[in-house]
């Protein structure tokens, strides 16, 4: 009686160099952007490739930055004089989401390099950008993950 099954196709051990060969150095990011009318706005932008783990140090990073800040202008506040009635301006909501509007473009462009738009593509045209279109800049930041650390790309 003869075997009739196989034995699985040993495949050559693949060097861990060549697995870099070919990996994009940028891909594109195609956003669809919901306008107040209803119409959409189709946003491609060229992203940078990086790893997982050098873009989780770049996150690591800006969090950190975020919770130093926010430590600094809790420090300030807390050595103020108590009598002082004026309501500072750090503390107002536009302040405040001006800020985290200016850190969002910031790690925007970390990973994001061009975009299609006519518009130069800058950290002012993407706080245009999230201005305009409140949640794109997490949007983006969201795609890229899913990207990143699990491959996905488009839905």
């Amino acid at each position: 009686m003869t075997d009739t099954t196989k034995a699985p196709k040993t495949v050559q051990p693949i060097k861990l160099k060549s697995l870099a060969a070919g990996q994009a150095v940028t891909f594109p990011l195609t956003l669809q952007l919901k306008r107040l009318d209803g119409g959409l706005l189709e946003l491609t932008l060229t992203m940078q490739a990086h790893g997982k783990r050098a873009w989780s140090a770049i996150k690591d990073k800006f969090y950190s930055d975020l919770r130093a800040d926010a430590a600094a202008r809790t420090a300030a506040e807390e050595g103020k004089d108590a009598d002082a009635a004026e309501l500072d301006e750090t503390a107002t909501l536009a302040s405040r989401v001006g800020r985290s509007i200016e850190n969002d473009a910031r790690l925007v462009l970390q990973i994001a390099r061009s975009w299609d738009l006519d518009d130069e593509f800058s950290a002012e045209s993407l706080e245009e950008l999230e201005d305009r279109f409140g949640g794109a800049l997490g949007e983006i930041v969201t795609r890229y993950d899913r990207a990143i650390y699990q491959g996905q790309l488009g839905n």
